[in-house]
């Protein structure tokens, strides 16, 4: 696709992004990673303090069910990402999630550490390794809100409706349509 057919990317600080008229439908995308990162500073502290208190002992079952739960909820919310919102802003802006994908991924990595300290009983290493979680996590979800929410907000609200009803296949034809006819048109 033609760069040059393509909708500019907003500059939109973040200070800005309270007042703008569209904020109010990025509540849930902001909230879920407010969560994400105030489950992560749980873990981390609560594993930290397990191992000091009881340095021998396994890590706590209820911080590594804890965990288990909320990667679930992760994995969902990354397929969401992956699977429509960064295609369809690719599309539409021509901006790459690449790097956001890519963290995706090391955010995985990271995680296995966190099962395979479990399952060696190990409490510090399952702390450490939560904390390196976290420490992968929380820039991820602040460059993430960084490149993606500028955009979400540039959307009229009858395309942001569009966008949050619609399959990535039927908004990925749309786009194309769209920057056909605008080629076509001059």
């Amino acid at each position: 696709m033609n760069q040059k057919h393509k909708a500019s990317p907003p500059d939109l600080p973040r200070s800005d992004w309270p007042a703008h008229a569209n904020f109010p439908s990025q509540a849930l995308l902001l909230g879920s990673h407010e969560n994400f990162r105030d489950i992560s500073r749980h873990l981390v502290r609560e594993s930290m303090q397990a191992w000091a208190l009881s340095p021998t002992r396994a890590p706590r079952v209820d911080l590594a069910s804890l965990f288990r739960r909320w990667k679930r909820g992760m994995k969902s919310h990354e397929g969401y990402e992956e699977g429509k919102l960064y295609p369809y802003l690719d599309a539409k802006y021509g901006v790459s999630m690449a790097v956001l994908e890519m963290h995706h991924r090391i955010i995985g990595q990271v995680e296995e550490r966190v099962y395979a300290a479990e399952s060696e009983g190990d409490a510090l290493k399952f702390a450490h390794a939560l904390k390196q979680h976290d420490e992968v996590l929380v820039p991820h979800l602040a460059q993430e809100e960084e490149m993606v929410i500028p955009l979400l907000l540039a959307l009229k609200p009858k395309e942001f409706a569009r966008y949050s009803r619609g399959h990535i296949s039927g908004l990925l034809r749309e786009l194309a349509m769209e920057e056909k006819e605008m080629k076509d048109n001059g």
